[in-house]
């Protein structure tokens, strides 16, 4: 699979799930106003936070990651070229994490391909800030990003990883209040990205 086809697919899965997630709360929203008013109180009461982790460990990519307590995680790829797992959250408040990993090609520059993705992600969200962020041993590259419409909001973290034989991106995505709610311990959870 050539360079290009792999961040295509990689751009693509973690814009699909974004739309899932984006036509979930759409949906939540347009119901008939009875029903919505309900809906609002019963979000409202269930709002939490993440209570607790659990250990991700992919010893064929050869790293490991928290991920919060509850949620299912789920593998959309597995190639010898590219792998991509998620992790949802089994409420209602629609989030996600998504792990991406590929080999890059001979040639291919770690900085180059963040460019190219920022420039991708700014066709469709609003960049809100962007900054290097320390990964134990590694240094990885932190980027949030906004959706906002008539109905909703979503929020979006991306985290770029460069490991040497691999480079990944990691990216959560969540709703509305849930996305405030949970933001800090979801930068401490992705900051638990290390390699094996």
């Amino acid at each position: 699979m050539s360079k290009g086809a792999i961040i295509t697919t990689i751009v693509l899965a973690g814009l699909l799930l974004a739309a899932i997630v984006a036509f979930l709360v759409l949906s939540k929203i347009e119901e008939e106003p009875e029903e919505e008013v309900v809906v609002e109180q019963e979000e409202e009461q269930s709002l939490e936070g993440i209570s607790g982790t659990d250990v991700y460990t992919n010893s064929d990519w050869g790293f490991e990651m928290n991920y919060p307590s509850g949620w299912r995680p789920e593998t959309i790829a597995d190639e010898e070229t590219a792998f991509s797992v998620s992790f949802v959250s089994d409420s209602q408040n629609y989030e996600a994490i998504l792990i991406d990993a590929f080999i890059p090609e001979e040639g291919d520059n770690f900085e180059n391909a963040i460019e190219a993705q920022k420039k991708e992600l700014a066709k469709q969200l609003e960049l809100l800030s962007e900054e290097n962020v320390n990964l134990g041993a590694l240094l990885g590259y932190a980027t949030e990003y906004r959706a906002s419409d008539y109905f909703s909001e979503i929020g979006y973290l991306f985290y770029f990883i460069d490991t040497g034989s691999a480079w990944y991106q990691i990216s959560y995505t969540g709703a509305g209040e849930q996305y405030a709610i949970n933001k800090e311990t979801i930068e401490d959870i992705l900051k638990s990205f290390k390699t094996i």
